[in-house]
């Protein structure tokens, strides 16, 4: 049981961050710009995963220092996707928030949480937002009767989010007082990494809804 848990945790879950990918290219000519971003983005998590994982694995080294490089990028690309669906004068202030958010993190690093602790500080605020922007996305484009609400790619990809960051804030917040290895931080783990696979799913959906062009529209 053991070694099946060490092969979901390495290869199983992480690996499902390749179906959106695949999903994303075939329609790629169909992605507007918010979709494009959110590619990118998983491309660029799918390498520091791997990283990650090849470090830790391979080479047994600490990589709790790559989340505090790799939060601020996160958040970016995230806030990224979400202001394409708002004004222009909201966007740019999304724009601060990130240029401020990442700001916070080099604090975080230098002041608080140091690179040989996850900086849960960091990824916290970041899952918060997120959350927030989730909702604010889901109350601002879901007003339209005519269509169903599984009809809009966009919906997809923002309840994999919503997903992801509220069911990961807790860990975030108490994951550097779990110094203890035993079967509540595997369930933990396993939780996770459940939760991530999800996600990808739920990305790889709204991807494939993006055939028929039933994304909701974004302001320009």
């Amino acid at each position: 049981m053991e070694k099946f848990f060490f092969i979901y945790l390495t290869f199983i879950a992480p690996s499902t961050a390749l179906i959106p990918v695949v999903y994303a290219f075939i329609n790629y000519r169909h992605l507007n710009r918010a979709f494009k971003t959110l590619l990118f983005f998983i491309i660029f998590s799918v390498v520091m995963n791997t990283t990650s994982s090849v470090m830790a694995r391979v080479y047994h080294l600490p990589t709790l220092w790559l989340f505090h490089i790799y939060t601020p990028f996160e958040f970016a690309f995230i806030i990224a996707f979400f202001s394409e669906f708002f004004s222009k004068r909201i966007r740019y202030i999304m724009y601060g928030v990130a240029v401020a958010f990442a700001f916070f993190c080099l604090c975080n690093t230098l002041f608080f949480q140091s690179f040989k602790q996850l900086d849960g500080y960091s990824r916290s605020v970041d899952a918060l937002i997120l959350i927030a922007c989730s909702m604010l996305f889901f109350a601002k484009n879901n007003n339209d009767l005519d269509h169903k609400w599984g009809d809009f790619a966009s919906n997809w990809i923002v309840a994999g989010v919503l997903l992801y960051y509220s069911s990961s804030l807790f860990m975030f917040i108490f994951f550097n007082m779990m110094t203890l290895a035993g079967t509540i931080q595997m369930i933990i783990f396993i939780g996770y990494a459940t939760v991530v696979a999800i996600e990808y799913v739920l990305f790889a959906i709204g991807f494939n809804k993006c055939s028929a062009q039933q994304t909701i529209s974004t302001f320009k």
